[in-house]
């Protein structure tokens, strides 16, 4: 790329605080190779950086010859003096944290700008976690950049109706290897199921936990667990080996079974291959069925789409498992890892867990890079005692804000920017009376003091313009040379406001011979009646209530857990499972394979 002066460079450079002088050297002198034409000067409020200039300088950095700036990745302008803000894509490694309000950008700006270059890259995987869903444009645009790069793009929905690829976390490649014990804790840990250690909390969790891999090791007698509908017909079968858990246990465990009941649920969670019947996937699904471990082995981009309106509880297990599979999957691979892989996760507040640093500081040596936004640092707080916003925190080297509207967090970023010395006027009046004659005296001065380098006026302010941030790099590498200290950035959309519209009004993906309609069963248990008849009602209690009084085998002291020797199906029997009676027939019209009316 050519490289020619930098467009009122001296001025800039005159411009900036003695502090950061040295700190912008290094942007300045790159300026002249981010971009395919001359720099713009700074102009008014509003005109500078727009979709044309952010894609001219992005195509620019891609181009040049300075491998250094070549794998930087442009965040947008300094709000002072217009110099480039770049930040090297290594760092993303080590996490990324967007913050603000509906409307300030953090989705629009921060999320599409950064996912958009990390997908012209081409050479590493992209994962976007839309948990929101109400805006269509993120999915295009991410769908329009892959499509040019050449490589897979693949999108799974929980919205019923809507074509979906197959994900089942259950039949990933590495969940196979593991043992019963690891399976009921993983699950339990997405499932969000392991609730402390103290001795309340820890009670519940060890219940959770006994009796999820007692069901797994009971399925896995017959054949590998491969969904959670096999792990439902388990835990619902009272009448089987499972029963040989006190009621108790089994009402302390109710939490699993609810969960598991839920994930049984969505069809594309428990796709099987080989499975038969009306409704039942076809073979080509499957091709293209959503295997975590192909995200480190080649670039792609995969989308998952979980709002909250089709189930939270259901969207966020999913996410959750999503998550951990793209973890597990790198553990498993080890050395066979090809390509990074980067998440992104939009309303991050829904599927956080207690467990977060401890997953956020793995991904690290897992060649998986986090990007997490949300509004609040509020929502980072999950009660009982549990916040995990400092964790967040102190485990991502990029914060960027949006918007701060919290009175206590506009004194903490402005108390956390750092000091400078301020030089004011002083004014001074004073009299004197002498013989009757009254003299007054005015003294003008200067005086320094010390104050923070960004005061809570400023941030105020900086909610009130579209699309500029609050920007702090922890430390510094390459051309991102920027002390540690925070700064006010403008950022840029990536495409026009009439491009965001025709994106967002796009439909979705059709059915193809790759994907499926999303849905869910119609119903989960079969109805004690004849076909026609009226259909019972259900609650979630009727399920697992049990009214006939202890199970074979029981003492009725129901005060302690079995005693666990190290095995899940400790104190159970080893007769084999009554014949299913009436109430436990699967649905006719349902087939397991779920019909068309089923969607």
């Amino acid at each position: 790329m050519a490289r020619g002066p930098v467009p009122h460079a001296l001025v800039w450079f005159a411009a900036v605080p003695a502090g950061l002088a040295l700190s912008l050297v290094p942007p300045l002198a790159c300026a002249a190779g981010v971009a395919s034409r001359p720099w713009p000067p700074k102009g008014r409020p509003g005109e500078f950086l727009t979709p044309q200039v952010w894609n001219d300088v992005v195509d620019g950095i891609r181009r040049s010859k300075d491998r250094t700036e070549r794998e930087s990745l442009f965040m947008g302008v300094n709000a002072h003096d217009n110099s480039p803000v770049l930040m090297p894509r290594s760092l993303v490694n080590e996490h990324v944290h967007f913050l603000g309000g509906t409307g300030s950008g953090k989705t629009s700006v921060g999320i599409m700008g950064l996912m958009t270059q990390l997908i012209r890259a081409g050479d590493c995987s992209v994962v976007v976690l839309d948990m929101k869903g109400d805006d269509s444009a993120l999915l295009h645009t991410a769908r329009i950049e892959t499509e040019k790069t050449g490589r897979w793009f693949r999108w799974v929905t929980s919205t019923a109706g809507r074509s979906t690829y197959l994900f089942n976390p259950l039949d990933q490649a590495f969940f196979g290897a593991k043992t019963p014990a690891e399976k009921a804790d993983l699950i339990t840990e997405a499932a969000n199921l392991q609730y402390g250690t103290t001795y309340g909390p820890a009670h519940f969790t060890a219940a959770n936990m006994h009796a999820l891999a007692a069901a797994i090791e009971l399925t896995e007698y017959e054949n590998p667990l491969r969904s959670f509908r096999q792990l439902e017909e388990i835990l619902r079968d009272k009448s089987g080996r499972l029963a040989r858990l006190s009621a108790r246990h089994r009402q302390d465990a109710l939490a699993v079974h609810r969960v598991i009941s839920e994930l049984a649920d969505p069809h594309g969670l428990n796709a099987v291959r080989g499975a038969r019947g009306p409704g039942a996937p076809p073979p080509s699904a499957f091709e293209r069925a959503i295997d975590c471990g192909s995200l480190f082995r080649s670039p792609q981009t995969l989308f998952f789409q979980l709002p909250s309106g089709d189930g939270a509880n259901t969207a966020r297990t999913t996410g959750l498992l999503a998550m951990h599979s793209f973890f597990q999957s790198a553990a498993h691979l080890r050395t066979d890892r090809k390509v990074p892989v980067y998440v992104i996760i939009d309303e991050f507040q829904r599927i956080v867990s207690p467990n977060i640093e401890i997953i956020l500081e793995q991904a690290r040596s897992m060649d998986i890079g986090a990007v997490m936004s949300h509004q609040s640092m509020s929502g980072l707080n999950l009660g009982r005692g549990v916040d995990v916003g400092p964790s967040v925190t102190e485990n991502t080297v990029l914060r960027q804000t949006f918007s701060v509207r919290d009175v206590r967090q506009l004194r903490e970023f402005s108390d956390g920017s750092g000091e400078r010395v301020f030089l004011g006027r002083t004014w001074n009046e004073s009299s004197t009376s002498a013989g009757g004659v009254t003299t007054n005296r005015v003294t003008r001065g200067l005086a320094e003091t010390v104050g923070n380098r960004i005061s809570v006026n400023d941030l105020i302010l900086m909610g009130d313009r579209p699309r500029r941030s609050l920007f702090h790099l922890s430390r510094g590498e390459g051309y991102a040379q920027y002390g540690g200290f925070s700064f006010v950035i403008d950022g840029s959309h990536v495409i026009t406001k009439s491009e965001y519209e025709r994106r967002r009004r796009l439909p979705w993906p059709a059915v193809s011979e790759q994907t499926v309609p999303a849905g869910r069963r119609w119903n989960r248990y079969a109805p004690d009646v004849s076909p026609g008849a009226e259909r019972p009602s259900f609650t979630g209690d009727d399920l697992f209530r049990d009214d006939d009084g202890p199970a074979a085998g029981e003492t009725g002291d129901d005060d302690a857990l079995p005693e666990d020797d190290g095995d899940p199906l400790a104190g159970l029997d080893d007769e084999p499972r009554d014949a299913p009676g009436p109430e436990d027939e699967e649905n006719p019209a349902d087939d397991d394979g779920d019909g068309p009316e089923d969607l």
